[in-house]
């Protein structure tokens, strides 16, 4: 029994293990990111977790502090980023190191692997000599090169994130190239990817011989948590009066310090263990439980003198430090010892414990199920609309409600203002062209004033359209958009997907898609759908002022190469060339549309990225093609089946209909075999 209870008590995790957990649980709390392949890019985002925990992880709800330094430094120029700057000298007041022993993810790996039973590289000279290298990657590649990048060329250049780091290499690139859903990923890798990979292995194994390997020799954001050890509200302190400087502490820690507390030191806690005088303790623990503490161990030290000479020194320093803390594993033989072994306690110490684990637990399961449940109703382009049940008005329609798993067919949501007569106006007119056969189109009214509405609806006589009203918070209009505009609509597939969406009125292009989806054509991303359309901005590139607007169902007649790329994107800017001297092979038929993400566009313009790359890369001067860019949220790449992966190209034939949908970089070679077949059809 006694083995068995030992074996459990050996991989049960203790209060630090648990307490690493579950930050490595809160920091990636979005548990359905890894199901999907997505990264949350919700309003948490905007923060910072106190520890090493990359953006690009799909389950993370924060962001990394030191990407995030890096990011803002680059863009500073004259101005301290003062926000991100602030949030992490917060956290080191507040903590100092602790976070390194105690919350953050990478260290519980890196101890994690440490477990593994091999010869294990000890702490000397060398290593302390070592523990500096942090404090230099920290200056150079955190702080100087991003300075030098931003304010040189306007270039974000994060190049710690971008070089080094396996944290964001393991959490990020990995998990996310682990998913199904994302394997057109796989064809943006390079040699860089191959370096950082090679990186993370070599990282592997130096934490499995050696105790915190990132940690001591590479992590930057521990070198400057490290500068505030002293000063932190949390973490370890010594009693110099009570310390007879034994260096038992030193000794037994695993990290390089030189003394307890010091930049080097993690605040794990472990040295309070193994000091015999009860000189370590934590800073906002209470003297007096250290005094109880002390005064028990004096009476029990007493009791047991007559065995001290059969004990090794090290035992006695073990059985007192156990007893020290009230924490005895087995009772000796000796009758006197065990007549004044003292009655565990309740103590201040064990309270402190119990609270802050039991608010912690809580506080994760409410910030798991916050996450996974109120932020996923947000229903965004190309995700599947789980669940829509909409009240209809009584007596204008054929049913009393709609639900869009029963009703499982191409659905047409149009959200309107029922004060707005070019609403009712637009209603009417599609009215007259639709004849309800294989979708649904639904109006849904705002609830202000519902029973005016529906006189007036009764008065209109529209039949083809089915007529619904929202509830008194209009929470089925912000299931797609966050926002309460008007007029709103949603495109929803047969297979339940959110296809497309637009605030905007109807056009004469889109009843024609309708009308189209009546015949029975298809509408969709897919080889052989009729592609969908948007009204997209176009750009001058030598000016980068807006000159109109680009529709694809206006450049019908041409094959058309819709491709998706933003400035910074690597393979995006040495594919576009290629595809140029194909166009201009085919420039009778063939028209390329570069369209930049629209999330990004406005901070290049400000920020001068993108005109630097069309007017001094030669490869970029008088490109046979036309300049557009996509909205803030990049709906109609999404719409097209974009994942967050760029390049992407789509291309469509004369009368729009998609020939090749590509997820990642295309060759010139590639992209003129998909022209030659088109053009021969």
């Amino acid at each position: 029994m006694s083995k068995i209870k030992n074996f459990f008590n050996r991989i049960f995790p203790n209060k630090r293990k648990l307490i690493q957990l579950y930050a490595a649980l809160l920091y990636n709390a979005q548990l359905s990111g890894f199901i999907s392949g997505n990264i949350y890019t919700g309003p948490l985002k905007h923060l910072c977790v106190p520890g090493m925990n990359c953006y690009s992880c799909p389950g993370a709800v924060g962001a990394c502090p030191l990407g995030s330094l890096q990011n803002e430094l680059a863009a500073s120029k004259t101005k301290a980023p003062t926000y991100v700057l602030g949030i992490i000298l917060l956290y080191c007041i507040l903590f100092g190191r602790w976070i390194c022993g105690w919350l953050c993810p990478g260290g519980l790996l890196q101890e994690l692997l440490y477990k593994i039973k091999t010869p294990k590289l000890r702490k000397n000279r060398v290593t302390r000599i070592l523990s500096y290298f942090k404090y230099v990657l920290l200056v150079v590649l955190v702080i100087c090169v991003p300075l030098m990048f931003g304010l040189a060329s306007n270039k974000t250049v994060p190049a710690f994130c971008k070089y080094v780091c396996p944290i964001g290499t393991f959490e990020g690139a990995v998990f996310l190239l682990g998913n199904s859903a994302n394997v057109s990923f796989f064809d943006m890798l390079g040699p860089l990817f191959t370096w950082k990979f090679c990186l993370l292995i070599g990282f592997i194994v130096g934490s499995i011989f050696i105790y915190r390997f990132f940690c001591r020799f590479f992590c930057p954001l521990g070198a400057i948590y490290g500068l505030f050890n002293k000063l932190s509200i949390i973490g370890i302190k010594v009693d110099k009066s009570k310390c007879n400087n034994c260096g038992a502490c030193v000794s037994k820690c695993k990290m390089d310090v030189k003394q307890v507390g010091d930049h080097e030191c993690i605040q794990c806690g472990e040295c309070i263990d193994v000091c015999k005088q009860c000189a370590i303790k934590w800073k906002l623990v209470g003297d007096k439980l250290k005094e109880e503490a002390k005064g028990s161990n004096e009476s029990v030290t007493e009791a047991s003198n007559e065995n001290a000479e059969a004990l090794s020194e090290e035992a006695v320093g073990e059985q007192e430090s156990q007893i020290a803390l009230i924490e005895t594993n087995e009772a000796t033989n000796n009758k006197e010892q065990k007549t004044i072994k003292p009655k565990k306690k309740l103590n201040k110490r064990s309270l402190y414990q119990i609270i802050v684990g039991s608010a912690m637990l809580i506080f994760l399961v409410l910030v798991v199920i916050f996450t996974n449940i109120n932020w996923s109703k947000h229903i965004n382009v190309n995700e599947k609309v789980g669940d829509f049940k909409l009240e209809l008005y009584e007596g204008l329609n054929d049913k009393e409600s709609f639900n869009i798993k029963v009703d499982n067919h191409l659905t047409i949501i149009y959200f309107y203002d029922e004060f707005d007569t070019n609403s009712f106006a637009e209603l009417a007119k599609i009215n007259e062209r639709l004849a309800g056969a294989k979708y649904d189109m639904i109006a849904v009214s705002s609830y202000a004033k519902k029973d005016e509405n529906e006189v007036k609806l009764k008065e209109a006589n529209i039949s083809n359209i089915l007529l619904g009203y929202d509830d008194k918070n209009s929470n089925k209009l912000s299931l797609f958009n966050k926002e309460e505009t008007y007029p709103y609509y949603v495109w929803i597939s047969s297979d339940n997907v959110l296809n497309y969406s637009s605030n905007s009125f109807f056009s004469e292009t889109e009843i024609e898609k309708i009308e189209l989806s009546l015949a029975g054509t298809i509408i969709g991303n897919k080889e052989g759908n009729y592609c969908f359309t948007k009204d997209l901005t176009e750009f001058n590139p030598a000016t980068l002022d807006d000159i109109g607007t680009f529709n694809l169902e206006n450049n019908h007649g041409k094959i058309t190469i819709l491709n998706f790329w933003y400035t910074e994107c690597g393979p995006c800017v040495t594919e576009i060339p290629e595809f140029n001297k194909v166009v201009t092979k085919y420039s009778n038929d063939v028209e390329l549309v570069l369209v930049h993400a629209g999330s990004m566009y406005q901070d290049y313009i400000k920020n001068g990225k993108l005109a630097n790359l069309l007017h001094t890369d030669d490869k970029f001067k008088n490109l046979n093609a036309r300049f557009v860019y996509d909205d803030v949220d990049d709906s109609y790449y999404y719409s097209l089946g974009g994942r967050g992966s760029f390049p992407m190209s789509i291309i469509v034939d004369e009368n729009g209909y998609v020939i090749k949908n590509v997820q990642g970089p295309m060759t010139e070679a590639e992209l003129d075999a998909v022209i030659v077949e088109a053009l021969n059809k």
